[in-house]
């Protein structure tokens, strides 16, 4: 066994005895592994290109509920007010982290490059009413559209897929996968 392997064994045994105490919270940041995945343009208009995605593979033995979930999202993209973005729990259930952000009061939404942002419930600011003139124009930590508490009591064992769709032309993304996280509280 190599040393990676090795230690990635090392890892998920004590991320196993961390979230198998009885009756204790655990916390885990689980990311995605899969390569990038370019974002297909829209052809305008409110049109949506076919939706990108990328899988978070949270190992089987992560079995208690979840009490709490953070999702750290990393796209690069041009005109970020072109995308929705959404995720999807092993269970089915979808949230929608955000849908055209900037839009309305601008109607073609914020025309700022980039996301590298943590989205968190209990975040002061929602996401949709981010734009800053700095690239990334969507950062630090904010409240997703849709509440991730509509994942708590699921069990977070496997596989998450996060979906960027582009509704306009004339720009391009990428999903950044290594970028994309879940920040998971357990109980």
């Amino acid at each position: 066994m190599t040393i990676g392997k090795q230690l990635k064994h090392t890892l998920k045994v004590c991320a196993f005895v961390l979230l198998a105490g009885v009756g204790e919270s655990a916390s885990a940041m689980i990311c995605s592994t899969d390569p990038n995945a370019a974002i297909p343009q829209g052809s305008g208009s409110e049109t949506p290109g076919a939706p990108a995605s990328i899988d978070i593979d949270v190992p089987a033995f992560y079995t208690n509920a979840i009490t709490d979930l953070d999702f750290l999202l990393q796209i690069d993209h041009t005109w970020v007010g072109d995308l929705v973005v959404t995720l999807e729990s092993p269970a089915g259930t979808v949230v929608t982290l955000f849908d055209r952000p900037g839009r309305p009061p601008a109607t073609f939404g914020c025309g700022g490059d980039n996301v590298d942002v943590t989205l968190d419930d209990e975040a002061a600011t929602a996401v949709e009413d981010q734009c800053d003139a700095a690239v990334p124009t969507i950062s630090g930590i904010h409240s997703p559209n849709d509440a991730l508490s509509a994942f708590d009591g699921e069990a977070p064992a496997g596989t998450w897929t996060l979906t960027a769709t582009d509704l306009a032309g004339g720009d391009l993304g990428t999903i950044i996968s290594a970028g994309n996280c879940l920040n998971l509280t357990t109980v």
